[in-house]
């Protein structure tokens, strides 16, 4: 938990990782810490750190709202950088969702009817 600033109260996962790195510039060992253990986060664990969306996972966003930020922001900020991941890793499930629904038959279901 922050214990001081604008984000006193947050948990550290909950700070972008601006904010974080401006911390770690002043050698703040939490700050360190915490942008240490994100860089080993997959997307689908990675949580968005500003805005009316702080503490949502990104891949959970709309992507409208991700094209918006890859347009607004500078292409290697780290907002951009996961909202493009986060893009992806939404193409990929939804490709595997069409692959599904192509293989997928009926009859490949297992009905399991339980009574109690």
């Amino acid at each position: 938990m922050i214990g001081f600033g604008v984000y006193k109260d947050l948990n550290w996962e909950d700070l972008s990782l601006e904010y974080l790195y401006g911390l770690s510039d002043s050698n703040n060992v939490l700050a360190i810490k915490e942008i240490q253990r994100r860089t080993s986060l997959s997307i689908e664990e990675q949580k968005v750190g500003f805005g009316k969306h702080i503490g949502l996972l990104w891949i959970d966003l709309d992507i409208s709202y991700l094209n918006w930020i890859i347009s607004t922001m500078d292409p290697m900020s780290d907002k951009a950088l996961l909202a493009n991941e986060a893009i992806e890793y939404k193409k990929s499930i939804q490709d595997l969702d069409l692959i599904y629904d192509k293989q997928h038959t009926y009859e490949d279901d297992e009905v399991i009817i339980q009574y109690d």
